[in-house]
């Protein structure tokens, strides 16, 4: 089974309740969603969310547009991955952020492939960072993630998921999905107003006359519109992880 679980939750500092803002007549996290929808490999969607009551508000939202979800840790969403995935004990886990409503299928698909195609010779697959920041999708094995559950310690590497498995290369086999080309000046996840306010326009141009838009379709946009470009340049890539380094060496005092 190939598990896809979305991590999503209501607070945030920047730009409280994110994922319900409206684009195209729907709240960006259903976009993703259904985005998310036509990959050829995911087999189960689920949406792990955090366990305050914004976020069991947002469940069921999620719940009442059709689709799984799970409460878990607000603060240690290793733990909400671990606890989402255990039921299943599925043998690959996909990790999307909820933040990335402009996800494009055909690329998640290709992470999941390229683990998928080592038959057991890796155990995790990242899109490398020339791909646009909102395009980030994460495969690997359940093995690994019941690995990292147990053995990290960090905050970086219990709040982030991953971090643990990409910094233990003796460890874990890990591979990176290039991009086909340097496109990562291209900011398209959400986060602050500004992030919003390009995701909107992209949805606003493109989405009634095309439902399943993908990358190409976002850049020939773009290109058309060079001012929309212009509403999100100069934000730090992965900000948050930043944050979460910072926490390490305060515990480190």
């Amino acid at each position: 089974m190939v598990l896809a679980l979305i991590q999503a939750r209501m607070g945030s500092t920047r730009l409280p309740g994110k994922v319900l803002l409206p684009a195209a007549g729907k709240p960006l996290l259903l976009h993703q969603l259904e985005r998310l929808s036509h990959s050829s490999l995911i087999d189960k969607i689920i949406v792990a969310t955090g366990d305050t009551p914004a976020d069991r508000e947002l469940a069921d939202k999620i719940v009442s547009w059709g689709y799984q979800i799970f409460n878990g840790s607000e603060d240690d969403v290793l733990d909400r991955f671990y606890q989402a995935w255990k039921p299943l004990q599925a043998e690959t886990v996909v990790r999307i952020t909820g933040y990335c409503p402009l996800i494009d299928p055909q690329v998640t698909d290709k992470v999941i492939k390229r683990l998928i195609d080592a038959k057991g010779a890796l155990d995790y697959v990242v899109t490398d960072l020339n791909w646009p920041d909102g395009l980030d999708s994460e495969a690997f094995k359940g093995a690994a993630l019941e690995r990292a559950w147990k053995e990290a310690r960090l905050p970086s590497e219990r709040e982030h998921v991953t971090p643990y498995i990409r910094n233990h290369p003796e460890l874990f086999n890990i591979a990176e999905l290039p991009c086909p080309q340097d496109l990562a000046d291209q900011r398209w996840t959400l986060d602050e107003e500004r992030d919003y306010r390009l995701i909107k326009a992209v949805f606003e141009g493109l989405y009634a006359s095309n439902k399943l838009f993908l990358m190409r379709d976002i850049l020939d946009f773009l290109a058309q519109h060079p001012d929309v470009s212009e509403h999100n340049c100069g934000i730090i890539r992965n900000e948050g992880y930043i944050t979460s380094l910072k926490k390490d060496k305060l515990d480190d005092v």
